[in-house]
């Protein structure tokens, strides 16, 4: 599985990383970890009528809270094929949920096949370590 992650995905994770600074490195450990079956054990938000892409959203805990996935942050991504696709991230201490207007506009995107709208730029695995000054 490929992944790429959304420019407004790192935008958002930078600032969350202030305040939680081993977000970073647990994301990408997750994401790594991802194989098409547990990808998909995801919370199913939206899938294409051809079921070629689906948005779904997951909790990934906090290290540095120790409250484990529910005092932890939620992250919105979609799955194309081989494609793991990260495309918003926020916290669920602040936040319950996207804005209805958000959530959206990923799932019309999801309907469309195509994720491509929803960033203006996008980082391989490489690209992502490197935005974080992370040693692969």
């Amino acid at each position: 599985m490929s992944i790429l992650f959304a420019s407004i995905f790192c935008r958002e994770l930078k600032r969350l990383a202030k305040k939680d600074p081993s977000l970073p490195r647990e994301t990408l450990r997750v994401a790594l970890s991802w194989t098409q079956e547990t990808a998909l054990q995801g919370t199913l938000v939206s899938e294409s009528k051809t079921q070629k892409a689906r948005l779904l959203k997951s909790r990934i805990g906090s290290a540095s809270r120790k409250k484990g996935k529910s005092g932890g942050y939620r992250v919105y991504y979609g799955l194309v094929g081989e494609q793991v696709l990260l495309l918003r991230m926020f916290s669920k201490a602040k936040v319950e949920d996207l804005p209805k207007s958000e959530v959206d506009r990923l799932k019309a995107a999801c309907v469309a096949e195509s994720f491509a709208s929803i960033a203006e730029q996008w980082r391989t695995v490489d690209e992502f370590r490197e935005f974080f000054d992370m040693v692969s």
